[in-house]
């Protein structure tokens, strides 16, 4: 394995136009692996090597025996138990270890690193994803251009034959999850990639043919699985969220979960809600400066009168704007109410109420604006929108003296 990985080494050497270097007093050969030099000791019997001498090929080809570790610091459901093995991936090599025997089987359909796998519903079949490959200077065919793209290979796990190359072209920069359909057999399989928008991808198995794809998070996506008994839902978890998605006409539409406890950026946004289990939030990592967040009643048909509205808010860490609009649905809002950056006892919830004239066709909207930090959380809850105004009544207590 080790000669394997020198011979490998060799060639991204030469492309880096970076010679080996023989060390005749240490007895080693340093040669460089991606820029990075890395020093291989020569046999105690050899006492000088020329790296410039020619020498033919040897006839013994090398052989896979076994992988020592897997790969787990950066990757998900990357362990399962098959048919009496267990398997796993390391680098670009998937693993199946009888523990009974302490042998091993190897899948080397890959060209780069493998980092997510999934079991067929039929417990015969795999699919695993990988990253991009590195293309060689050298390379002239188109085949092994396409091949170091990152895709995902599904193959059978006796045999260990590739039966289907999927997606090659779609992904960017890696496919870090993917998932067989339940309900109804496995006969799709849905992907994530490591774009920046983590794209969602929807595949017929037997086809290869996709599906349908749209845009997913900007945050870390880790696990996703088709639901076990509707054939046509996914879920995708990650750095914060839960999503929901629905496949029909071609089409992924999403619900976004909601979470209580504490928002996902550290320093900023309540650990709890005011009341209850759930609370609203501006979630501002990973998107721009000023982008707004607007909660509003223009879609309901409110009567002509005015109105008492409160709630509950939370500002901490380097929040931006929260406002609060008023008007008339056929003209321009007004702003009657604002807080800017972070508040007096960051950490407890605040109290507002706010009385809101009479218009004949009212609108009210809440807006949240990002400031210059992504921790900026800004989190509402307890809202309630009264009619008439209750705000300023005043209530007189008499007690009688007779």
């Amino acid at each position: 394995m080790e000669v394997g990985v020198v011979e490998h080494a060799m060639m991204i050497s030469l492309d880096a136009s970076k010679d080996p270097q023989w060390n005749s007093e240490e007895g080693n050969l340093r040669i460089y692996l991606r820029g990075r030099p890395v020093s291989l000791y020569a046999p105690s019997d050899l006492s000088d090597y020329s790296v410039d001498k020619e020498v033919t090929t040897p006839d013994q080809k090398l052989q896979l025996e076994y992988v020592f570790g897997y790969r787990g610091r950066d990757c998900r459901s990357n362990l399962y138990y098959l048919n009496g093995e267990v398997i796993y991936f390391c680098a670009g090599v998937v693993v199946l270890h009888n523990p009974e025997e302490q042998t091993q089987r190897h899948y080397l359909g890959h060209t780069d690193d493998v980092k997510c796998l999934a079991i067929h519903p039929d417990k015969v079949r795999v699919a695993t994803g990988q990253v991009a490959g590195h293309d060689r200077k050298d390379s002239k065919k188109k085949k092994e251009e396409s091949d170091k793209k990152p895709h995902v290979r599904i193959w059978h796990s006796t045999s260990l034959n590739t039966l289907h190359v999927i997606g090659i072209g779609d992904f960017d920069r890696s496919v870090c999850c993917l998932s067989f359909s339940k309900q109804d057999g496995g006969a799709k399989l849905c992907v994530v990639d490591e774009s920046n928008e983590h794209e969602l991808f929807v595949y017929d198995v037997e086809k290869g043919r996709k599906l349908a794809n749209t845009k997913g998070s900007q945050d870390p996506v880790l696990a996703v699985e088709f639901h076990p008994s509707e054939p046509n839902s996914i879920i995708d978890v990650g750095k914060g969220h839960i999503q929901f998605w629905t496949l029909e006409s071609g089409k992924l539409t999403k619900k976004s979960g909601v979470f209580d406890g504490g928002t996902p950026s550290s320093n900023t946004g309540p650990t709890k809600a005011a009341e209850g289990s759930y609370y609203m939030y501006t979630k501002v990592s990973n998107i721009a400066s000023g982008s707004r967040a607007v909660l509003t009643t223009e879609s309901a048909s409110l009567t002509a009168s005015s109105f008492c509205l409160s709630f509950q808010y939370h500002m901490k860490g380097l929040p931006g704007t929260l406002k609060v609009f008023a008007g008339d649905k056929t003209s321009s809002l007004t702003s009657i109410w604002e807080k800017s950056g972070v508040q007096p006892n960051p950490d407890q919830w605040k109290n507002v109420t706010i009385e809101i004239p009479q218009f004949n066709n009212p609108v009210i909207s809440i807006e949240g604006t990002r400031g210059n930090s992504f921790r900026g959380d800004i989190a509402i809850d307890d809202l309630i929108l009264k009619t008439p105004s209750r705000c300023c009544r005043k209530w007189y207590v008499i007690i009688s003296t007779s």
